[in-house]
Formats: structure tokens, C-alpha cells, sequence
């Protein structure tokens, strides 16, 4: 496409809008799991700051297995941009939301998938994490 992206800056703009978010937006698709990201921990102690975006399947499963968060349906991939740019955070696997949050350079923790770790960007506000040694340092989570 002639595009050329260095993954250091956010590369993707999208026009604003009147959408709000929780300060964290989760997503954990049901691929590129990493059975060591300490998403019960981070859920337990931020849960009622989170909200989940991605397919009700999804949100069903995350609820199951770490314990229930507010969910925000996304009819298209324009109002999933929307809900993760109006976050202070982003916490989700290899994923498009994923992709959204870098693009748009939101702070971004990525559940690292140990069989392929291919979405690292050299940002100085992206953690990749494939051990449960993360937390979501406390300067991007203050008022702005």
C-alpha cells in the first residue's frame, strides 16, 4: 500500500466521538493464550476500572475462567477503535483489538503468545508480557 510504519508512533487516527470507556479495555481473543499472564490478578484488583471488548464467546469465556467485567459490545471494528481510544489502557492477546490500541498508541499491555511473539513495536508505552511478572505501572492510569 506504500505505507511505511516504524511502530515507534501511532500510525492509525480515527475521528472523535462521543464514546466513553472504563480507564482499561481488556480483549483476549480465544487464540494466543498465555496460560502465565496474570489476567485474575489484574482482574481482581482493577475490575471494577475494566471493561471487555470482543465477541460475546469471548467475554463468556473470560468471565468463566477470570472472573466477570463489564462488557461493551462493538458492532463494528470502528466502534471497538472508538471504546480503546477513549481508554487510558489496553490490555489484550495478539489480536486486531491489539493492533487498534498500538496503532492508535494507546498504553498497552499485550498477553505475549510464547509459540509466535510477533507483535512487539519498539514503543516506550507498550509492555509485552509472557510471565505473570506485569503490572500496569500507575502514570497511566492518572487523571489527565
Amino acid at each position: 500500500f506504500g505505507v511505511e510504519v516504524d511502530g515507534k508512533e501511532p500510525w492509525l487516527t480515527i475521528p472523535d466521538s462521543d464514546v466513553t470507556s472504563k480507564p482499561i479495555v481488556i480483549a483476549r481473543s480465544e487464540r494466543y493464550n498465555n496460560n502465565f499472564f496474570p489476567w485474575r490478578r489484574l482482574t481482581n484488583e482493577f475490575r471494577s476500572r475494566m471493561q471487555f471488548v470482543g465477541t460475546q464467546r469471548e467475554y463468556d469465556l473470560f468471565s468463566k475462567t477470570f472472573g466477570a467485567v463489564e462488557f461493551h459490545p462493538t458492532r463494528t471494528i470502528l466502534d471497538l477503535a472508538n471504546v480503546i481510544k477513549a481508554a487510558k489502557v489496553f490490555i489484550g492477546n495478539q489480536s486486531c483489538p491489539l493492533a487498534i490500541a498500538l496503532g492508535l498508541g494507546k498504553n498497552t499491555i499485550c498477553e505475549v503468545w510464547r509459540g509466535d511473539p510477533n507483535c512487539k513495536l519498539p514503543r516506550e508505552n507498550a509492555i509485552y508480557a509472557d510471565s505473570d511478572k506485569v503490572d500496569i505501572p500507575q502514570s497511566w492510569l492518572k487523571p489527565q
